[in-house]
């Protein structure tokens, strides 16, 4: 490791965590044994929390749109598995909804957006199957290192996006995906979170553990590039065709592009988030 690489980790490793309650609530999601209900008094705890949980139950993608009044009718009318990924959302928001770069950051937050609801999607198709919720919630927190430093470490994400060299920006790349998978630890995120996270952006996992889960986030990232939902530096981008041939070469594309289309311009959060970044 050079002196470089050792500095910046030292920085990666101070990033201000999260507070207490949301930790708290993200170990709460992981016990098969808890309920949205044994949530509510959690996130109750925590004023700043319950809103932005609020906030984010509210938006147009759960389809509870001013409905939800109060922390107990998100635990009660919207259930376990959409709380938890509003849990992540929430996680997401805190850590990275400030920085001096309000326009990269609703691009890449339009891009992880695009490939939650590409991978929610694309599961349902799949055999073996991934869990569409679970799908959905690796798509949104795919890039979690490279949000979390467009916040925090601004400077670095300036160099990314000024470098004109390959090996430069994919020397970047990979000190993004060491970033996430140190915050998905921190954050105590399942080990197939980890898995994807650290390995999403990289050419080959460092071991394969979960085939799976990481083939089918890195087709919604190359997916969400091919449909217009680009990540900011990232101009990689085959055709929807090729994409989804050379990861599931099964799957009719003329059949499944109309799908992923109705899902995306769908989702209004998504929308505004493409209005905010249109030229």
């Amino acid at each position: 490791m050079t002196e470089f690489d050792a500095a910046l980790l030292e920085k990666i490793n101070r990033i201000q965590p999260l507070n207490p309650v949301m930790m708290e609530l993200l170990q709460a999601i992981q016990s098969e044994n808890n309920q949205a209900s044994d949530l509510e008094s959690i996130i109750l705890s925590d004023a700043n929390t319950s809103a932005t949980i609020l906030k984010i139950a509210n938006s147009p993608f759960y389809g509870m749109s001013g409905r939800i009044k109060s922390v107990r009718d998100a635990c009660v009318l919207l259930g376990f598995d959409q709380l938890r990924n509003i849990i992540y959302a929430t996680a997401l928001d805190q850590a990275s909804g400030h920085g001096p770069h309000p326009r990269w950051s609703t691009q890449l937050r339009s891009h992880t957006l695009a490939s939650a609801v590409i991978a929610g999607t694309l599961a349902k198709q799949l055999s073996p199957p991934v869990e569409s919720g679970q799908a959905y919630a690796l798509g949104l927190l795919h890039e979690l290192g490279k949000q979390v430093l467009l916040s925090e470490l601004p400077e670095l994400f300036e160099e990314y996006m000024a470098t004109d060299s390959a090996p430069d920006r994919g020397q970047l790349l990979s000190i993004f995906s060491e970033a996430g998978a140190i915050i998905a630890r921190k954050w105590r995120l399942p080990e197939v979170f980890q898995h994807c996270i650290a390995n999403a952006l990289k050419d080959r996992a460092e071991a394969d553990s979960y085939p799976h889960e990481l083939k089918l986030v890195r087709c919604a990232h190359g997916l969400a590039q091919a449909l217009n939902y680009p990540s900011p530096g990232d101009d990689s981008q085959n055709s929807f065709e090729v994409c989804l041939s050379e990861m599931y070469p099964d799957l009719d594309s003329e059949a499944l592009l109309p799908q992923l289309q109705e899902a995306l311009s769908g989702n209004a959060d998504l929308v505004a988030l493409q209005q905010e970044v249109a030229p």
